[in-house]
């Protein structure tokens, strides 16, 4: 699953994004098993807001995925803040911009038929992972 040491992510990321990282904890290794040292990968704005994450290790074809729907949810977002009357806005009406974006993004993701109520996390759709409910939860609380 070591998708930052592939060649193409690395790449794309370097394009991209400032990488860091930070070391929160760390995992055992019990006969040959690991346990423990769970991963997730944010992408933040330059003031640390979360415009995207990914729970857990993945393959390289999901981090480069999730990293480009990072991408576009902010290009998506700089759009509709830019357009118009919407010049200047201050946290609260970005926050409402980048909601607009993940919406339409997690829509395209999983349907136009999922509704997320405010206030409250709907039941997840049949097969829903991880990423559905990150998706949710920053559609639900955009830019913590």
């Amino acid at each position: 699953m070591n998708a930052l040491a592939k060649d193409k992510v690395g790449s794309y990321m370097n394009d991209h994004f400032v990488s860091s990282h930070q070391k929160v904890g760390t995992f055992q290794k019990i006969g040959d098993q690991k346990v423990g040292g769970n991963v997730a990968s944010y992408f933040c704005k330059f003031d640390g807001t979360v415009i995207h994450a990914i729970p857990g290790p993945v393959d390289e074809a999901t981090f480069l995925a999730e990293a480009r729907f990072a991408v576009e949810l902010h290009n998506s977002a700089l759009f509709l803040a830019t357009a118009g009357p919407n010049k200047n806005l201050n946290l609260t009406q970005q926050k409402a911009v980048y909601a607009k974006a993940i919406k339409k993004g997690f829509e395209d993701r999983v349907g136009p038929t999922v509704t997320l109520p405010k206030g409250g996390i709907r039941s997840q759709p049949k097969g829903a992972g991880q990423q559905v409910q990150v998706n949710q939860l920053l559609y639900q609380t955009p830019l913590p």
